[in-house]
């Protein structure tokens, strides 16, 4: 079970690295005023994508920002070299500018035809950090980003609806289609 584990999050970081990654950059001043671009992350470049707002609170602000993303290909790779029938989603959290908030992976489920799968946020199996050096929950300020990959069942269909719950929070999310 940990050769799996290892050879599904070696297997990950590889394809991320090689195949579907794109650098995120910011343009930022350097010390004679001039602006460059800056590199910031690798990200796993996506074919679906959703995004939606968790709220919360008496006044149902807006605490948490929250990017999906599926990559086809990824898909067909991670079922390739693991031989586990599963759907790798990733997902970014941030919050607002001049925001903070918590994130806590624990809290999510995601249903779809009436199943709901729960990932174990303490296996490698079910959940892994995109970057070793990035946390995946817990405080996230303003400019910060969570992400993680979620390897959910194959039976979740990403071309219709799923329904993402965090804590009391429902949304019915729906990928955009990017090809």
């Amino acid at each position: 079970m940990k050769t799996q584990q290892n050879r599904r999050a070696r297997m990950f970081v590889t394809a991320a690295v090689m195949a579907s990654t794109v650098a995120v950059s910011a343009v930022v001043a350097n010390p004679k005023g001039n602006r460059s671009l800056a590199l910031q992350r690798p990200t796993v470049m996506v074919n679906q994508i959703t995004s939606f707002y968790v709220r919360g609170g008496e006044q149902n602000r807006i605490m948490l920002s929250m990017l999906m993303g599926h990559n086809f290909e990824l898909t067909t790779l991670v079922r390739q070299v693991t031989g586990d029938q599963v759907t790798p989603v990733v997902l970014s959290v941030s919050t607002l500018p001049d925001r903070q908030g918590f994130f806590d992976p624990a809290l999510l489920s995601f249903e779809q035809n009436g199943k709901i799968w729960k990932p174990n946020v303490n296996s490698t199996d079910d959940l892994l950090p995109l970057t070793p050096e990035t946390p995946f929950g817990g405080e996230v300020n303003q400019g910060q980003v969570h992400q993680g990959v979620f390897f959910i069942p194959a039976w979740f269909d990403t071309e219709a609806s799923i329904f993402v719950n965090y804590g009391g929070f429902r949304y019915e999310a729906r990928f955009i289609d990017k090809r």
